[in-house]
């Protein structure tokens, strides 16, 4: 709790109890008691009086000063400073011990220097020039301790068949990569990979380009030589992915340890089936609806990776790529239907603002509570929130843990989260119960 300067001196007078906002001047008090070396015309012993009483004064109370009232002061007023008023010096308007001076809304008993401010009411509550601060010295002793985003890591699986040399679809489809990668550059490490690779439906090995941070500008040199050509392995491009003997195919982007995610870009369906060995012609069948989501379903259980589906253009299958979107793990359980830029660039957006992190490493101390962990948007406390993770949950906002057993890593809330591009600071603390709804 604050403290600021009392409102009140208190002193005593001749076992008095004087109170006022500013300290009396003695020189201006009358003197008091029998001066025995002077005579009144009285007759007494008092002093120069002109009245009956045993005081020095000539008005007619049994004090000392030269008022009417009963007081020991020199003024006419019933206190017992030497003012004409009961405050001088001191407004107090609104009766809550606190000067004018240092009450910063003296029309309010609530506003004082000595009143806890309370968050999110607006308000400077305890005069001291902010509003809705959090105390960044609380007295249940705070202490920051590590916290890190979780990395993400987006791997594009990009369309490259004969087809895409068709209407300028390649010429787009640069355009609209190169502005997912420029706008998300700072938040995502990206990687790059092709369909097909070599022959017509061979992709080879290793990956064009693993994931790593600052990506964006080495993958977007990448585009300049690639002219299409070939078959479309779609199910061989993502099959590698599940690839680690001898070595894992992209080992960066394979790594669990991170959020990885699969975009995969296509302008037609499968035309070289699951094992790679057919003709890459429209004749062939390609894979199955069945065999991808398989690939899909494994990339997801075996590899925690998230796949996202783009069907580019008109010639796509949607039943292939609505079968890969529903077993992807993410929230788009359907493919994203881009038929032109503009709808491509669209898709790639919604797809970087889907994945940019929510999702925090953090490293408690062992001293700390784990009941008193808070975590902070620019000095702002959020509040713990269990149910983000429930979709149906009616609050939105606030962190959970993702695993309350492990409890070393977090989640921002959906509401939290579209906050986090317009943060300065993410804090987190120990030291003061967690903060809930």
């Amino acid at each position: 709790m604050k403290r600021g300067i009392a409102a009140f001196t208190l002193f005593f007078l001749f076992g008095s109890l004087i109170t006022g906002c500013e300290t009396s001047d003695p020189s201006e008090a009358g003197t008091t008691g029998t001066d025995t070396s002077n005579t009144d015309i009285e007759g007494d012993a008092d002093g120069s009086d002109a009245d009956s009483d045993s005081d020095s004064d000539a008005d007619s109370d049994s004090d000392s000063d030269t008022d009417s009232d009963s007081d020991s002061d020199t003024d006419s007023d019933s206190d017992s400073d030497t003012d004409s008023d009961s405050d001088s010096g001191c407004e107090d308007n609104d009766g809550d011990a606190w000067c004018e001076e240092f009450d910063c809304d003296d029309d309010d008993p609530n506003i004082n220097p000595n009143i806890e401010e309370i968050e999110d009411n607006g308000v400077d509550d305890d005069c001291d020039g902010q509003t809705d601060e959090v105390d960044t010295d609380p007295e249940c002793g705070e202490e920051e301790f590590t916290i890190e985003p979780v990395p993400i890591r987006m791997m594009i699986l990009q369309d490259i068949s004969g087809s895409m040399g068709d209407d300028g679809k390649w010429t787009q489809a640069k355009a609209a990569l190169t502005a997912m990668l420029t706008d998300f550059s700072d938040s995502i490490d990206f990687g790059f990979d092709v369909f097909p690779n070599g022959s017509p439906c061979f992709v080879a090995d290793p990956v064009v380009s693993d994931t790593l941070p600052g990506n964006a500008g080495p993958i977007i040199d990448l585009f300049a030589p690639i002219v299409p050509g070939g078959g479309t392995p779609l199910a061989v491009g993502m099959k590698n992915f599940l690839i680690t003997t001898p070595t894992a195919y992209a080992p960066l982007f394979m790594d669990e340890e991170a959020d990885s995610y699969l975009v995969v870009v296509s302008d037609g369906r499968d035309t070289c089936r699951a094992d790679g060995s057919g003709n890459g012609t429209s004749l062939d069948p390609g894979a199955t609806p069945a065999e991808l989501a398989q690939i899909t379903t494994q990339l997801l259980t075996e590899r925690q990776i998230k796949t996202f589906v783009i069907g580019f253009g008109l010639g796509v299958d949607p039943t292939q790529l609505n079968a890969i979107a529903a077993a992807g793990g993410t929230s788009f359980t359907q493919y994203f239907d881009a038929a032109n830029q503009t709808d491509l660039e669209a898709a790639l957006n919604s797809i970087g603002s889907e994945v940019v992190s929510c999702e925090y490493d953090v490293t408690i101390p062992d001293d700390a509570d784990e009941d008193e962990v808070n975590f902070y948007f620019d000095s702002v406390v959020l509040v713990y929130n269990q149910d983000c993770q429930d979709p149906a949950a009616s609050l939105d906002v606030g962190w959970t843990w993702i695993d309350v057993n492990t409890k070393n890593r977090i989640q921002f809330c959906d509401e939290s989260c579209a906050q986090l591009p317009n943060v300065s600071v993410v804090q987190a603390k120990f030291g003061c119960p967690t903060e809930t709804p």
